[in-house]
């Protein structure tokens, strides 16, 4: 538990073969990113009624990349057999034997193409909280499965996961977390959340500047950035441009959005971070953060960033002086991004020209839903 939010074991012991597969996958692309390797080292598909040799899901990480030790997955090759439901007893020699035999009495393929390349087997099993008995027990019946199909010493290199263990990795990510918890992340919306409010389902139509600041937002909150401030009058888009830079699957499991971040300090969330110790991803978005409140959250927060990176938005003048906070301004939108925008609202329309220029002189009410 990491204390900022807690996932109920029944979510996690109640999840169908999708569900499983669904969160399983979430977590593994967070754990991609949290030891920042490529989503191209991960394979998983929703084809559940496909023969898979025995393997659901594999991390392939190249020699010489770091895994973060405390990882779901190690260097090398890591496959994954996901299980739900509590009929499968993975303490129980029959559910082992008949998951990793087939009926002619042989290992999966892919099980054998993992040990042969000497990789780790991980079985994920959602629908017990296993105590430590039923955990070794599970791993004693696989190693002595592999053992009497002639792969000796393979004990040390057999992971079994029950429910505890996936609550666990889940909490580390908010985007995953809330895909298992039965009440809200208090005083915050994941980015799942923030983007199905009305203000954030337009069409969005970027204009080659608004494209360049979302690669920089990118680029940063994946490399030493701790904070980045966008500021422009209201109506440029600040919010969706923030929005659309978080969407990358590299970052968008770790977000969390705060509509009023000038009142993040009174709230019970902020005292959490603060007496957490929180050491995995997460970034904090603060929108609506003005010059005289953004001081003082920033003053708790700022010996804190490092796996916790922040980006704040406000309309009006930001002159503080900290070198660790990098500042964008928000561009103005040129005017066939603002036709585009006013063609989806309104249609073609002999007007928009004369609308796009009236637009184009009041900053404020340029708006394609964002603020």
């Amino acid at each position: 538990m990491n204390g900022l939010w807690t996932i109920p074991i029944s979510s996690v012991i109640s999840l169908s073969p999708d569900q499983a597969v669904t969160i399983s996958r979430a977590i593994l692309r967070s754990e991609c990113s949290y030891s920042k390797l490529s989503p191209s080292v991960l394979t998983i598909s929703d084809k559940l009624m496909t023969p898979d040799g025995g393997i659901d899901a594999e991390v392939c990480v190249p020699n010489g990349l770091k895994v973060q030790s405390d990882c779901i997955f190690q260097t090398g090759i890591t496959g994954f057999q996901i299980k739900s439901g509590t009929t499968f007893q993975p303490w129980v020699f029959s559910s082992i034997r008949d998951e990793l035999l087939n009926s002619k009495g042989e290992l999966g393929s892919e099980v054998i193409r993992l040990i042969q390349h000497h990789g780790h087997y991980s079985l994920i099993c959602t629908g017990h909280d296993l105590i430590p008995e039923q955990r070794n027990k599970a791993k004693d019946l696989i190693s002595e499965i592999f053992l009497k199909k002639g792969f000796e010493g393979y004990q040390g290199d057999i992971n079994v996961l029950g429910a505890r263990q996936i609550a666990e990795f889940a909490e580390r990510y908010p985007g995953v977390a809330s895909l298992l918890m039965t009440d809200p992340i208090q005083e915050a919306w994941t980015l799942e959340e923030w983007q199905y409010d009305a203000h954030m389902t337009n069409v969005f139509e970027k204009s080659p500047e608004q494209t360049n600041i979302i690669t920089y937002i990118r680029r940063g909150l994946q490399g030493e950035t701790k904070h980045i401030r966008v500021l422009g009058k209201a109506g440029l888009g600040k919010t969706r441009i923030v929005l659309e830079a978080l969407k990358d699957e590299a970052i968008s499991p770790y977000v969390l959005y705060i509509q009023h971040g000038s009142q993040l300090g009174q709230t019970k969330f902020f005292r959490q971070i603060l007496r957490s110790g929180y050491d995995k991803p997460l970034i904090l978005v603060l929108d609506e953060l003005p010059e005289d409140e953004l001081s003082d959250i920033w003053r708790h927060l700022k010996p804190r960033c490092g796996y916790l990176k922040i980006v704040s938005m406000d309309h009006g003048q930001d002159e503080t002086r900290d070198e660790e906070i990098d500042r964008i301004n928000a561009p103005y939108l040129p005017d066939d991004t603002i036709k585009k925008i006013l063609s989806h609202r309104v249609g073609q329309s002999l007007e928009i020209d004369r609308w796009a220029e009236n637009l184009r002189r009041i900053p404020k009410s340029c708006s394609s839903g964002c603020r």
